[in-house]
């Protein structure tokens, strides 16, 4: 089962907020492992965009996960991620907020809370609670 919610609004001139909303509940979900596990999932994000000029923007984005997984074979865990990324967007249109293609470059810091971190954390590219990503992204749709 999973639902989901999101919506875009212009602000003002300069200014659009994107926010979107998920829950998501498994049963018998295979994990990387191959094992069945029971899980919860919710998530939430905000994303203000700033247009700086006709091609260019700053994209900032605020998010929030949880997750309760139930596995006989590997123990419970539950807990969350949260994360701050700062994205700098050239596009053809930055009045056209859906409109592609775009080109990002970001950053992204995050945070496991403290009872979810370690392996689940590790499979997301994070060493221990927390970790930076740096890069650029593509993204045209057809």
């Amino acid at each position: 089962f999973r639902a989901g919610s999101f919506g875009q609004a212009a602000l003002s001139d300069k200014w659009d907020i994107f926010v979107t909303a998920t829950f998501e509940d498994q049963k018998d979900k295979k994990d990387g492992l191959g094992q069945d596990v029971d899980y919860s999932w919710a998530s939430f994000g905000l994303r203000p965009v700033y247009k700086i000029n006709k091609n260019f923007e700053l994209q900032f984005e605020a998010g929030y996960d949880w997750v309760d997984v139930e596995d006989t074979e590997n123990g419970d865990k539950d807990g969350g991620i949260w994360k701050l990324t700062f994205a700098p967007t050239f596009k053809l249109d930055t009045d056209a907020f859906w409109g592609r293609p775009e080109i990002r470059t970001f950053v992204t810091y995050a945070n496991w809370n403290d009872d979810y971190s370690g392996d689940v954390a590790k499979l997301d590219d994070y060493s221990g609670t927390d970790g930076l990503n740096l890069g650029v992204q593509a993204e045209v749709w057809f």
